[in-house]
């Protein structure tokens, strides 16, 4: 097989944010199974400020939620390299834009989020390394069933990112948001364990 070939096979870095995208939303969605649908709601981002060629995770929340009854969760999300850090700039910044939806019987909402993820990668003993980051992002909110069809509010993750070996990684993230629903209060943590397999060669 020769090089031309290889590279046409080759997936492209929009094909494969976008399939990152689409397997973070299905673990999501399978994650919360577990905590009947109350995830669908509200859920930490995981989002550490850095783009990653190929990484699958695996995310479980704790909300506080009542009277969540969803059964169907989907959504995408767009990211962006902004900065990465330097001698002069100690920060990693990821540009990022997501549309999320869930659907239920305790009502629909449709977010989408616009943010920032900034922090920073120290690399310990051994290959690992500790990344601690914070996600602010303004969500523009439209619920069916809520006092407000529509609102605009700050949401706020807190979290770090360890790596213990080049493919695995433990992510840990408190989600502060801002949304004042029916739904009681929009705050959760979460862990997830993520994946980086070697690329195809």
């Amino acid at each position: 097989m020769n090089d031309r070939t290889t590279d046409r096979r080759r997936p492209s870095a929009a094909a494969a944010t976008l399939l990152r995208a689409a397997a973070g939303a299905i673990a999501l969605l399978a994650a919360g199974a577990a905590s009947a649908g109350a995830q669908a709601w509200n859920y930490p981002s995981f989002q550490q400020p850095r783009v990653t060629p190929r990484e699958y995770n695996f995310g479980l929340a704790d909300p506080d939620c009542r009277d969540c009854d969803n059964v169907f969760l989907v959504g995408g999300q767009y990211a962006h390299q902004l900065t990465t850090s330097t001698a002069q700039m100690p920060f990693d910044m990821l540009f990022t834009a997501s549309l999320n939806g869930a659907f239920g019987n305790g009502g629909s909402l449709i977010r989408v989020p616009v943010g920032v993820s900034i922090g920073h990668r120290f690399p310990l003993e051994g290959g690992m390394a500790i990344t601690p980051y914070a996600h602010p992002r303004l969500s523009f909110d439209f619920c069916n069933d809520c006092n407000d069809n529509s609102d605009v509010n700050l949401n706020f993750d807190i979290g770090a990112n360890f790596d213990f070996s080049p493919q695995f990684s433990l992510r840990v993230s408190a989600l502060f948001n801002g949304g004042d629903y029916a739904l009681g209060d929009d705050n959760a943590i979460g862990f997830s364990l993520a994946w980086r397999p070697p690329g195809l060669r």
